[in-house]
């Protein structure tokens, strides 16, 4: 189990269930269960947690499946029907259909079907990227909400710009429900640069 306190972000202390009752209660339909997490004292302070104190907790009820990941300014709609740009062996911008899933916390979803995950994705500027465009590859780890990239001109020179037309590749973030490096990703989960560059 993972548990959050109150004014923290995701949740950062995990504990262990240790107990789970065979019994639902009909009055209120639920179910008891016991939790145990470390609660260390500091040499100089007091104990984090302490009785009384409410919570927040997240209890994992399975594990987590293989999944592609593409940050969702990535994603179009055309008539309702969703798409990605592609960067083929050509370095030109493809279309490519493809089906969404949920949309994790750190601006990542998940797709379903239509990619591989080999694929080179566009991920910025989708406004100005047409089909069969020729763009300049800068490939690099799929972003997140928390990461930039840097700002390639079509020349290929770097601007030092935080990335807003890039491609990247479809990959998975650290966590079981965030790309890392520039090679192959193998996905899971549970956790473009300007016009004419491209990213992994």
């Amino acid at each position: 189990m993972f548990i959050s306190l109150e004014g923290e972000d995701n949740f950062p202390h995990q504990g262990t269930i240790n107990f789970v009752n065979n019994r639902v209660n009909s009055g209120t339909g639920s179910i008891t269960l016991r939790g145990v997490i470390v609660n260390p004292k500091p040499a100089n302070g007091i104990r984090l947690f302490t009785p009384g104190m409410f919570v927040r907790v997240r209890l994992p009820i399975g594990k987590p499946h293989p999944a592609l990941l593409v940050i969702d300014r990535a994603i179009g709609s055309e008539q309702g029907l969703k798409y990605v740009y592609v960067v083929d062996p050509e370095n030109k911008a493809q279309q490519r259909r493809v089906e969404t899933g949920p949309l994790q916390d750190d601006g990542l979803r998940v797709i379903t079907s239509g990619l591989k995950a080999d694929d080179w994705v566009v991920v910025g500027g989708i406004q100005q990227v047409r089909p069969r465009m020729v763009i300049v590859p800068d490939k690099q780890p799929m972003p997140t909400l928390e990461g930039s990239i840097p700002l390639i001109s079509p020349t290929g020179e770097k601007t030092g710009a935080k990335s807003t037309g890039d491609a990247e590749k479809a990959q998975p973030p650290p966590s079981p429900t965030k790309g890392s490096t520039s090679e192959k990703s193998d996905v899971e989960s549970p956790k473009s640069k300007p016009p004419g560059s491209a990213r992994r």
